[in-house]
């Protein structure tokens, strides 16, 4: 009979071998903030699909972490080799798929954010 704390440990290593550590890097909730523009929220999730918000409430400072934002994009998004690549596209508001790449050190440094050079990206 196996130790159930070998089986949990074996369980831990198996689930953890499903994502590179860059991948597992990026996961997570991150904040866009233009210095002339709307402030997004960008959720990449374990499963590979991104979601892009925006504030629910224009009078409420979107910096607040209790803030509420609204679902606009979504998409999905993978690792290629030294990119970051998330395709978004919205058939309901009639936006074409879009593909935007960055490259993982610019995204892992909070350099600027897509064509927005003067954006800053932080991790929540």
């Amino acid at each position: 009979m196996l130790n159930p704390r070998l089986i949990a440990i074996i369980a831990l290593t198996l689930a953890a071998c499903g994502q590179s550590g860059e991948e597992a890097k990026i996961i997570g909730v991150w904040q866009c903030n233009p210095r002339n523009g709307k402030v997004w929220r960008i959720t990449f999730t374990a499963d590979h699909k991104i979601v892009m918000s925006l504030p629910h409430d224009e009078t409420v400072d979107a910096n607040l972490r209790e803030a509420k934002f609204d679902k606009v994009f979504s998409g999905t998004w993978r690792i290629d080799r030294d990119e970051l690549v998330y395709t978004i596209e919205d058939k309901e508001h009639k936006i074409p798929k879009a593909t935007t790449r960055m490259k993982l050190a610019e995204f892992r440094n909070a350099a600027a954010f897509g064509t927005d050079r003067e954006a800053y990206l932080e991790r929540l």
